[in-house]
Order: structure tokens, then sequence, then C-alpha cells
């Protein structure tokens, strides 16, 4: 399927993942050592969240009791206009871009230099899994059936309300001719925007579970994989869009 470069492409974040597992004695104070000055800002602390239900202390008869854990995953750094994300985490990293997103280059480029930074010091043992996440926004005339905007869609049996307030859509996709490569697609109503128009955030994974020793993963082939996600993700948006959105887009 053929793609394009849209002078208006609805991309409000674009997120490039690489899930690691690293060294046992690799602790969240090591990554504390990873900084770049283009990211002076602490964004936030990932934490892992782990709730567990005991048994009560006094016999059978007691009444269990929840416990809750935060387990520190590392450090979230922005840039100084804010529009970019490095994150260094024990079970992984992650490069965000915000609107406006420029290109594949620019973004692909920036991650690469970050993933750099992260494995100089993380040395992680295992590549798990790569993946891309973009975030689209289109906006919906009210009144305007979804599907002339979008070739997959929930439609409401025609004797019920046609007026929705909540619309939540996902699948996940295989891949063809493409080892352990999948795509996930979900739609939804996002807050409201822009006056007299429905937010719908189209939202579009693309992930190869790689799972293989860090030693012998070769060369480029993190980011020839990469590529190849994209090629996925364009041809995922282009099959998701009708020809009225590739319009309000050019």
């Amino acid at each position: 399927m053929s793609t394009e470069t849209y002078r208006n492409a609805p991309i409000t974040e674009a997120a490039l993942d690489v899930r690691v597992r690293l060294a046992k004695e690799t602790s969240v104070d090591v990554l504390e050592t990873i900084k770049d000055e283009k990211y002076p800002i602490l964004h936030q602390r990932p934490v892992n969240i782990e709730f567990k239900i005991v048994p009560g202390a006094n016999g059978a008869e007691a009444l269990p009791k929840s416990e809750v854990s935060n387990t520190p995953l590392g450090f979230s750094y922005m840039s100084e206009d804010r529009k970019q994300v490095f994150q260094i985490r024990t079970d992984g990293f992650t490069h965000n871009r915000l609107a406006p997103y420029i290109d594949w280059n620019s973004f692909s480029q920036e991650a690469k230099r970050l993933w750099t930074r992260y494995i100089e010091v993380a040395q992680p043992e295992t590549i798990e899994i790569l993946g891309l996440n973009y975030l689209n926004q289109i906006f919906v005339p009210h009144k305007i059936e979804f599907e002339r905007y979008f070739r997959t869609y929930i439609q409401v049996a025609p004797d019920l309300p046609q007026t929705v307030n909540t619309y939540n859509l996902s699948y996940q996709l295989s891949w063809p001719n493409q080892d352990r490569v999948m795509a996930f697609v979900g739609q939804g109503l996002g807050p409201p925007i822009k006056e007299g128009f429905a937010t719908m955030v189209l939202n579009i994974q693309a992930f190869k579970q790689l799972d293989k020793a860090a030693k012998e993963v070769e060369g480029d082939e993190i980011w020839e994989t990469f590529n190849l996600l994209r090629a996925v993700k364009n041809s995922v948006f282009e099959a998701c869009i009708t020809d009225l959105v590739r319009e309000e887009i050019r």
C-alpha cells in the first residue's frame, strides 16, 4: 500500500520504545547516572504499582487485606521546549515526540542517539520488544457519520439514539509475512477541543517481539526493524482513514 507525507499530519504524540531485560544487579540508582544536556527537566519518576491480596493474620476466618507496593522503575526527562521526552527505566527505554511532529528521520535519529546513552550505562542483557506508538487526533463534525472518516467503525443499531457519548474500538493484528510483527489499532472519543467537532483519537501501534540476547543483535538490526515497523504503522494509518481525511490533512 502506497503512503504519502501529509503537510498537516494529525500526529499528537509519537513514541519509540525498546523493552529490555537488565542484569539483576542493575538498579535504579545506576540508571540515575544517565543524563543528557538536551533534557534538563525531570518530568516523572515511573513506578510499577502492584496490588496484592493477602490472608488475614488471625486464621481462616479473618478477612483478607490488600497490599499496595510501588517499585521505582527509573526517570523521565523533558527537553527545554517540552516537546521531547527521554525515558530511562529498568524495563526499557522510550523516546517521545509531542506535537508538532517533524518527520521520521529527525525523530528516529534522536531516538538512536538517546538509545546509545541508555545502553552505555544500562547494558541490557536481552532486547525483548521493539515498538512504535502513534497517537493521531482527527476532528469529525457533529452529526456526520464516522464512516465518512474511518473505514473501521462502530455502527450503532439504527433503532437506537445516535448521539454517542463514549466510543472505544480496538483490535490487534498479526502482520503477514513478518515473523512476530503485530499491529494494534485503537479508536476512541477524546475530550472536546474544537467547537462543533468530535475529537476522534486514532492510536496505532506496531511492534515486534525480538526476545534476543543484546550481544546477538547485529549492527543496525534494531533500526532496520524500526524502519519496518514505521512502514507497518503507515500502512495501518492509510487503511484506517478515508479520502475525506486525506484531503483535510494534505
